[in-house]
């Protein structure tokens, strides 16, 4: 019954759910960041900087629902919304140049991108989601050609870019798959529901 209550909501509520996730990822990006220096580590400057930056746009876009208004599934199945960027956008320009530019290897940055590539697998349609993934795994590709370039041994990079790209293709796919199945079966019930809702109302009528 609540999910039929529910209505079109359910996208919103699993929207304000990644911008949560979004949220706690970046606050344990910071406090990483923190612990390293902490225990010696000497992270760049810069890299901590992009960290806040990215922190004061995630929690900002999670704390204030007026910016989320405009989020819906319409929006965030163009690449040219300001939502799209405002959020999946976003995770893949910071979490590409985190790993790109930070050669300090104090932290490794390539977990993030499953954030971006699972919240276009759930919300947005499957075409974008699997572009979502192929630009995660172009970005894992100039990477480890930018440190091929620099005198890293040019198999192992490849070899390692090229399994983390499939894995994003192979995450896209499953969410993709998982958020179609119970949207039907969402629909399915709300359809029963309803049904359910007309046989009452024409028994009452009839008695």
């Amino acid at each position: 019954r609540r999910l039929v209550n529910a209505g079109g909501n359910a996208f919103a509520r699993l929207y304000r759910a990644f911008l949560a996730a979004r949220a706690a990822i970046v606050l344990a990006l910071v406090a990483a960041q923190l612990i390293a220096g902490l225990l010696g580590a000497q992270p760049l400057h810069w890299t901590v900087a992009l960290c806040m930056a990215y922190a004061a746009q995630a929690l900002t876009l999670w704390l204030l629902p007026r910016l989320q208004r405009g989020a819906t599934a319409q929006t965030l199945a163009r690449v040219s919304s300001p939502q799209w960027w405002g959020s999946i956008g976003v995770d893949l320009t910071v979490f590409g140049l985190l790993h790109a530019l930070d050669r300090s290897a104090v932290l490794n940055f390539v977990a993030l991108f499953v954030m971006p590539v699972l919240m276009a697998g759930v919300l947005t349609p499957r075409l974008l989601a699997l572009a979502t993934a192929a630009m995660a795994a172009l970005l894992m590709l100039v990477v480890a050609g930018w440190a091929v370039l620099l005198g890293d041994d040019v198999g192992l990079r490849m070899t390692q870019a090229g399994l983390v790209g499939s894995g994003f293709f192979v995450v896209s796919l499953l969410a993709s798959e998982m958020a179609s199945r119970l949207a039907r079966e969402e629909r399915a019930a709300r359809g029963s529901m309803e049904f359910a809702r007309q046989q009452a109302q024409l028994n009452r009528l009839v008695i």
